[in-house]
């Protein structure tokens, strides 16, 4: 398939995502090099995640770059990869390293090591798309960032929705922090359960919303003490 693809659009920015599913089986091996010979961008995760040492060998006999992403829970195992040189390319995924924070690391110590650099993230909510398109807009995440379309799951949760424009995404310099805005009427439509806390302390809501009741919460205390009762 990856062979058809390219057939047909020789000029295209193309990589592939292996999932962890070849093995060092010859055959397996030689499926890898025909790959290695579309001028891809990448091939990620051709091995399982845990086999760093598969990786490093395949990378070092491979002209396209191996990048990694099941691998990485941490900044500390991609300072472990670089370390067995077991690629050359790494996805960086806020959600997977913990947040904002850490994964600005990983994007520093990946460019430090020379690593090629991009910002990818299973989030659906424009919220989570935002805080991707925020990490890729740093200068070491040369490579096109992956995000899922805005609205995927219906309504969007912030304002102006986070989407591509021809294959770009803006940036909201103009804007602090993330630059958008939560839409907080749809997060209110939206909502089942939600924890408050306050001077009152902790506290459980659960909004029914059964047809021809609207909104009505029922409270109930959380932590030492609580009740099972709850209190509308």
């Amino acid at each position: 398939m990856v062979h058809a693809v390219r057939a047909a659009f020789p000029f295209l920015v193309l990589q592939v995502d292996a999932g962890g599913r070849y093995t060092e089986d010859p055959a397996d091996l030689d499926a890898l090099r025909v790959l290695d010979d579309l001028d891809l961008l990448a091939i990620e995760d051709p091995f399982a995640p845990d086999d760093l040492r598969a990786h490093a060998r395949f990378a070092a006999t491979a002209r396209t770059p191996v990048a990694l992403y099941r691998s990485l829970g941490s900044v500390e195992d991609l300072s472990e990869a670089i370390r067995a040189e077991a690629g050359g390319a790494v996805n960086v995924d806020p959600s997977r390293l913990g947040g904002l924070t850490p994964a600005r690391r990983a994007v520093d110590r990946a460019v430090d090591a020379g690593w090629r650099v991009w910002c990818g993230s299973s989030a659906v909510t424009g919220v989570g798309r935002a805080a991707t398109v925020a990490l890729a807009s740093l200068s070491g995440a040369a490579l096109p960032v992956e995000a899922p379309p805005a609205g995927s799951r219906g309504r969007d949760l912030v304002f102006p929705p986070v989407r591509a424009h021809d294959g770009v995404l803006p940036v909201p310099l103009t804007e602090s922090g993330l630059g958008h805005g939560v839409d907080r009427a749809t997060v209110a439509e939206r909502t089942t359960h939600a924890v408050v806390v306050d001077a009152r302390g902790v506290r459980e809501l659960t909004v029914d919303r059964r047809e021809g009741r609207g909104a009505r919460r029922a409270e109930r205390p959380r932590g030492p003490g609580r009740s099972d009762a709850a209190n509308p």
